[in-house]
């Protein structure tokens, strides 16, 4: 299904994404970090419930601006994470009208997972025995 395609996870929260990839098409090489990328967070500053609001989703959105330039190089991207910031992000994606040609997956994925336990849930998407 994915032979021969340049894939890509991308583990997100709303402090952190990693993406990850392999340069091995046929998926059964090593699947590693090639990027990180960090939220920016000003503090809070704001008095009022809406200003706080606002100003949360303008970071989130500065996130994934961030992130973006990175994603255009896949053929298909699997969004995963804890939360909703992996929905969020295709949300975004979608609404921007950005990365039309790239396919995007989605899963939910345990807050607690290890560095190891992310690499092996992107392999295990990609890589289906």
């Amino acid at each position: 299904m994915y032979q021969n395609k340049n894939v890509a996870g991308l583990w997100v929260d709303h402090e952190h994404a990693f993406l990850i990839s392999t340069k091995d098409k046929n998926f059964d090489g090593e699947y590693d970090v090639v990027e990180k990328f960090k939220a920016p967070h000003h503090g809070n500053h704001t008095s009022s419930e809406n200003a706080r609001h606002h100003k949360i989703n303008q970071e989130l959105h500065q996130f994934f601006k961030q992130i973006i330039p990175h994603l255009s190089g896949y053929d298909v991207i699997l969004l995963t994470g804890p939360g909703k910031a992996q929905e969020e992000l295709n949300n975004y994606i979608k609404h921007e009208g950005i990365l039309k040609n790239v396919q995007i997956e989605t899963s939910t994925a345990d807050t607690h997972l290890t560095h190891n336990q992310i690499l092996a849930k992107v392999r295990g998407h990609f890589h289906k025995v």
